[in-house]
C-alpha cells in the first residue's frame, strides 16, 4: 500500500464511530491484545471488528468499533439464555489455555537467555507473542459482557425498583466484589510491615517471588525484587481499607427476581475474571521483556524501539538478525504512528505520513464543541465530592494530582493507583461496572462515575466540578479560562 493509499485509508477510518481508551502503552504489548479480539473467533465463533491505535512516545489510544458492543452482546446474550453455564464454561476454557504457559514462565525465569542460540531465542520470542495473545484471548469477551450486563441490570432495576435510583442501587454492588490483586498485595505487605524489621526478610522474599510481575505495565517491566517491595513497605501510610461488607446481605436487598440474581452472579464472575486477566497480562509482558532485552543486546536496537514492533512482525519473525533492517523504522514509529489491525491484516502509518494524519485524527476527537453544563455516566461507587479537575492521559500526569482533586481519565490502569488515592473522586470516559476504576473506587470508598464518553473532552485541567456519584452526574461549577 502506497503512502497516498494509506493516507486515504486512515482518513476514512478516523470518521468511523470508535470507543477510545487512552493509556501508556506500546504496539508490542497492545497490538497483541487486539489480536486476541480476532483470535477468539476460533473458540467462540465471533470476533471484534478492526482496531485502531494511535501511538506517540509511549502514550497510546486504542479504539474499538463502537457498533461491536451491541452486535456482539446480542450473540453472547442469546447463548447465555440458552445455556446458563455459558459464561463459566468460557472462563474455564480461558484459564485452561493460559495455564499451558505456566511451565514456560518458570523456564524463562530459570534459564540464561544470553546462552540461547539465535534460533532458540527466536522461538521463545514467538512463544511470548502467543502467550501475550492468550493472556487476553477468550477474556476479550469481558468488555462485551460487562457493558451488556450493566445495561440489562439497569433495565431490571427500573422494573423492580421504580421508586429508587437505579444508579444508587448499582453502587451497592460494592457488596459482591472480592478484593482486587492490587488491594490483596497491599494487604499482605501491610501485614509484613507489622513484623519487627529483623523478622521481615523471609516474608519479603516470599512476597517478591509471588508478585515478581507487579512492577509491570503496557510499556514494559521493571524489577520487582525484595528491595522494591521493601521500599514500597516503608512508604506505606495509613490508608482506607477495602470494603468488606457482607455479600449475601447485599444480594438479598438488590435481587428480588431470578433475572437480577443471574445478572449479579455473572457480574461477580466477570469482575473476578477481569482481575485475574490483568495478572496474566502482566506476567506475559514480564517474560516477554526478558527476551526483548536479550534481543536488544544481540541486534543493537534499543528496548524502547523494539517495543514498537507490530504483532505480525513479532509472530512472523524469520532470523532475528533481519530485524536490524527495521531499526530506523522503529525509531520513527516511536515518535508517532497509527496502527490498524483487521482480521489477518495490519497497516501502519508513521513518519511524515503520521504527521500529516495526526492533526486530522485529533480534530475529529477534539473537545466537545458545545461544552455541556453537566455530564452523565454510570455510578461505580456512590458519594459526592467537589474539587478541581486534573485530566490524566498518562502516568506523567499523575504528578499533578493533589489531595482533593477530581481525577478525570479515559480509563484507569493499576499504575494510576497513587493518583487515585489522592483524589476526592474519579471520573472516566469508558468502562463498565467490572472495570478497574469501578473495582478500585469501591475498595477505596471513592465516589466514582464511569462511562461518561466525553469527560476528558468536555473538561479541562483546572475546571471546578461537583461529582454526584449517587445519581451519576458531574456538574460543572466553574471553567478554567479557555485558551482561544
Amino acid at each position: 500500500m502506497t503512502d497516498k493509499q494509506k493516507k486515504e485509508f486512515f482518513s476514512k477510518q478516523f470518521k468511523r464511530q470508535w470507543l477510545t481508551q487512552g493509556l501508556n502503552g506500546v504496539p508490542l504489548y497492545l497490538s497483541t491484545t487486539a489480536e486476541s479480539g480476532h483470535r477468539m473467533k476460533k473458540f467462540l465463533g465471533f470476533n471484534y471488528s478492526p482496531f485502531l491505535f494511535y501511538y506517540k512516545n509511549n502514550y497510546a489510544e486504542g479504539s474499538y468499533d463502537a457498533s461491536d458492543f451491541d452486535r456482539l452482546w446480542l450473540i453472547v446474550r442469546s447463548r447465555i439464555n440458552r445455556d446458563r453455564e455459558y459464561l463459566s464454561k468460557i472462563i474455564k476454557k480461558y484459564h485452561a489455555i493460559f495455564a499451558g504457559h505456566e511451565t514456560w514462565f518458570k523456564n524463562i525465569r530459570s534459564i540464561s537467555v544470553e546462552k540461547q542460540s539465535d534460533i532458540r531465542l527466536k522461538r521463545n520470542i514467538q512463544k511470548a507473542g502467543h502467550c501475550l495473545i492468550d493472556s487476553m484471548n477468550l477474556s476479550h469477551v469481558i468488555e462485551i459482557i460487562s457493558i451488556g450486563l450493566e445495561s440489562d441490570l439497569k433495565k431490571q432495576l427500573v422494573i423492580n425498583h421504580q421508586d429508587v435510583s437505579a444508579n444508587k442501587i448499582l453502587s451497592s454492588l460494592t457488596n459482591i466484589y472480592k478484593p482486587s490483586f492490587i488491594n490483596l498485595e497491599e494487604q499482605e505487605l501491610r501485614r509484613i510491615k507489622l513484623l519487627s524489621p529483623d523478622l521481615r526478610q523471609p516474608y519479603l522474599s516470599r512476597h517478591a517471588k509471588k508478585y515478581y510481575w507487579f512492577n509491570t505495565n503496557y510499556i514494559g517491566s521493571r524489577v520487582a525484587d525484595e528491595k522494591y517491595f521493601l521500599k514500597r513497605l516503608e512508604g506505606l501510610t495509613k490508608s482506607k481499607s477495602a470494603i468488606t461488607t457482607n455479600a449475601s446481605a447485599g444480594l438479598a436487598w438488590i435481587a428480588k427476581s431470578r433475572e437480577v440474581k443471574e445478572i449479579i452472579k455473572m457480574i461477580r464472575a466477570t469482575a473476578a475474571w477481569q482481575d485475574q486477566r490483568k495478572v496474566n497480562i502482566f506476567q506475559a509482558i514480564y517474560h516477554a521483556e526478558i527476551l526483548i532485552k536479550e534481543l536488544s543486546r544481540r541486534i543493537k536496537i534499543s528496548v524502547d524501539d523494539l517495543h514498537y514492533l507490530a504483532v505480525k512482525e513479532l509472530l512472523n519473525l524469520g532470523e532475528i538478525k533481519e530485524l536490524s533492517k527495521l531499526k530506523s523504522d522503529l525509531m520513527i514509529r516511536r515518535r508517532g504512528c497509527f496502527q490498524w489491525l483487521g482480521l489477518n491484516k495490519e497497516i501502519i502509518a508513521s513518519g511524515s505520513l503520521f504527521i500529516g494524519l495526526e492533526a486530522k485524527y485529533h480534530s475529529i476527537r477534539q473537545r466537545v464543541g458545545s461544552t455541556p453544563l453537566s455530564i452523565e455516566g454510570t455510578t461505580a461507587n456512590s458519594g459526592r465530592a467537589t474539587g478541581t479537575v486534573i485530566i490524566c492521559r498518562s502516568i506523567k500526569d499523575l504528578a499533578k494530582v493533589r489531595k482533593g482533586n477530581i481525577l478525570v481519565t479515559s480509563m484507569t490502569r493499576p499504575e494510576y493507583l497513587s493518583g487515585i488515592k489522592k483524589a476526592a473522586a474519579l471520573v472516566t470516559d469508558e468502562g463498565g461496572i467490572t472495570c478497574h476504576a469501578a473495582i478500585v473506587s469501591r475498595e477505596l470508598g471513592l465516589p466514582c462515575i464511569i462511562g461518561t464518553k466525553i469527560a476528558t473532552k468536555a473538561l479541562k485541567t483546572g475546571d471546578m466540578v461537583e461529582v454526584n456519584a449517587d445519581h451519576g452526574v458531574i456538574k460543572i461549577i466553574k471553567y478554567e479560562t479557555r485558551k482561544k
